[in-house]
């Protein structure tokens, strides 16, 4: 394939990307100008942007139990700390 062809095909790419580019940078100019209109109007009507949230139910506070013993064992079963506590071989 010549050098010729190459730049050719690479032209060709450059120029589909571009194409692309451009139809959606034209898309999100659309929207965009869809969202400006939105806004003038939510601005015009005083209230009309907030949205009321009914009020939560108020949660009650969880009850903690005092730490005990067993639980610094790091959730090792009785039968694992054997082989916990046992020296390794390499």
């Amino acid at each position: 394939m010549s050098t010729l062809d190459e730049i050719t095909k690479e032209k060709q790419r450059v120029s589909d990307a571009l194409a692309r580019v451009d139809a959606q940078r034209e898309r999100l100019t659309s929207q965009l100008s869809e969202l400006e209109a939105t806004e003038r109007v939510l601005a015009a009507t005083p209230g009309a942007h907030r949205q009321e949230r009914p009020p939560q139910p108020k949660r009650r506070p969880q009850q903690r139990r005092p730490l005990q013993r067993q639980d610094a064992d790091d959730g090792l079963q009785p039968q694992d700390w054997l082989a916990a506590s046992a020296p390794r071989r390499a």
